[in-house]
């Protein structure tokens, strides 16, 4: 069973066309998180990596401070005798590849597929063909993208599932298992499950205080306090039981970002809706800069999310072995 935190190396996935020129990531901070991870017996480090490595075929998309390849391998192996697995993650949502710089305005485009190639190629061989990659593709919608980017790209139809399955086939000729959000459910069901891949590993995400029924819109509260008009939409909680139905494995996916309350509740939500054959595990993402203080927290800030997010997952595992042990 897969314990996993989503940790942020890479931030030039949001906002404007104006993004930071160096990487934001505390390292003394990122080794804390990590060492708590090995004290509770998390499993797996997701690694949003964006902009912060230098990729050997194209480096002119690093910044200040991104990490070299051989700093980056010695990490992997680090976070290995630790007993954590490190899954690389790249997103190629228009929503969130503004690390991509100038390529981001080239979709569709023979230098566009040929970058992305070159990307996934050399994250499989950095992190020595791990068994996953995470390819993110959420949020692709104008809203998302048009209070604060200069250039809004919106693919769909036939063009969505073109590039999606092109970034899955890379990463599969390259002995990796895609990973992507599960967005596309719940914006287009029908055509979804028609599309997609069973091999593709799906991760619903869900952040809400709300596990009392089947089908429940975001809380009101939520919605106009952290989105506004930007995120909403019929998010729902049965996607988890609809696509474990559907033959999808999944790592279910969410946060202690707003409320503290709902990992726990989607870990006993989950357990009790998708089957342990498709049940491949949890993941908890803080959504935080790795740093000591940021906009998400008061006080230590992301530091303590991180920290929280970590022993959320230690809670995770007890649930788990504590459900099927009494099945």
């Amino acid at each position: 069973m897969i314990y996993g935190l989503l940790i942020h190396l890479g931030r030039n996935m949001w906002g404007s066309d104006s993004l930071a020129d160096h990487v934001r990531c505390d390292e003394n901070i990122w080794n804390e998180i990590t060492e708590h991870m090995a004290d509770v017996k998390a499993n797996m480090l997701v690694i949003d990596l964006g902009e912060a490595i230098i990729y050997p075929s194209h480096p002119e998309l690093a910044v200040k401070g991104s990490w070299s390849v051989e700093k980056m391998r010695a990490e992997i192996a680090r976070l290995k005798r630790l007993g954590i697995e490190a899954i690389p993650k790249l997103n190629f949502s228009s929503s969130h590849d503004c690390w991509l710089k100038e390529y981001r305005r080239m979709h569709a485009m023979p230098e566009y597929y040929r970058v992305v190639a070159d990307l996934i190629r050399d994250v499989a061989e950095i992190f020595d063909h791990p068994r996953f990659i995470h390819l993110g593709w959420d949020e692709e919608k104008f809203k998302t993208q048009r209070r604060h980017y200069d250039y809004i790209t919106v693919r769909q139809g036939e063009l969505w599932w073109h590039d999606m399955l092109f970034t899955a086939n890379e990463s599969k000729k390259n002995g990796m298992r895609p990973w992507i959000w599960s967005d596309k459910e719940w914006m287009a069901k029908d055509e979804f499950m028609t599309k997609c891949p069973r091999d593709i590993v799906q991760s619903q995400w869900y952040y809400g205080p709300n596990f009392n029924e089947e089908r429940k819109v975001r809380d009101q509260a939520l919605m106009d306090k952290h989105f506004k008009e930007d995120y909403v939409e019929n998010f729902t909680l049965c996607v988890f039981k609809e696509l474990a139905d559907a033959g999808f494995d999944q790592i279910c996916c969410g946060s202690n970002i707003y409320y503290h309350s709902n990992f726990h509740d989607l870990v006993r939500h989950c357990l009790q809706t998708v089957p342990r054959e498709r049940l491949l595990g949890f993941l908890q993402a803080p959504w935080g800069e790795v740093k000591a203080n940021n906009k998400w927290g008061g006080g230590d800030g992301s530091r303590g999310k991180y920290l929280d997010a970590v022993d959320q997952l230690a809670g995770a595992r007890g649930m788990v072995e504590r459900y099927y042990k009494q099945r």
